[in-house]
């Protein structure tokens, strides 16, 4: 009889919008030749690889944060308050990012409510 450790499944779920602030901070200014900053992409593709490679997870999948207010923000007046806006270039990478994991499969287009 299988051991119940030997049908158990492993499942990464990524707090992608953390994930690009942590690429983009860690990785140094990069530009592609049409002058995209592209740090925030390669540090958070790097990662999602490292994990797949490594980890070897039946399942990962890839939750963003949605854009503009939230549940959390009518709860707590103070939720993010202090927080700086998102550097530009950190922001005009995030499309790619999310295309990134929605074309590999990692995200859906409609928001979980």
């Amino acid at each position: 009889m299988p051991s119940l450790e030997s049908n158990r499944k492993t499942l990464y779920l990524i707090d992608g919008s953390a994930y690009i602030y942590r690429a983009f901070f860690a990785l140094p200014a990069m530009n592609n030749s049409k002058g995209l900053q592209t740090n925030a992409i390669l540090g958070f593709t790097t990662m999602l690889l490292k994990i797949m490679r490594e980890k070897k997870p039946d399942g990962l999948v890839v939750a963003f944060d949605e854009k503009g207010p939230t549940l959390r923000h009518a709860e707590f007046t103070a939720y993010k308050a202090q927080r700086p806006p998102m550097p530009d270039g950190m922001s005009a990478q995030i499309p790619y990012i999310h295309a990134l994991t929605f074309w590999i499969e990692l995200t859906r287009q409609a928001p979980i409510r």
